[in-house]
């Protein structure tokens, strides 16, 4: 894949509905995560190195639900 079409990758696509809907910026990746009761929590990393954990409690709408399976597969 050329580095412009990137963004385009599926994988990216559900990292940015997973990550963005937390309010976390385009310079973080999903390290690992694993559904939750309702929604998800797992760990980041900023493209600096630094770690992060986050979580949405909620149930999750269609997009979402989507999104994760795109990691869980």
């Amino acid at each position: 894949m050329r580095k412009g079409e990137e963004f385009l990758s599926e994988r990216n696509r559900a990292e940015d509905i997973l990550l963005g809907g937390l309010g976390y910026a385009e310079d973080a990746s999903i390290v690992s995560i694993q559904r939750g009761a309702e929604g998800f929590k797992g760990i980041g990393k900023f493209s600096d190195g630094v770690e992060f954990e986050f979580s949405c409690d909620d149930e999750l709408d269609e997009l979402q639900q989507w999104a994760l399976v795109v990691f869980l597969k």
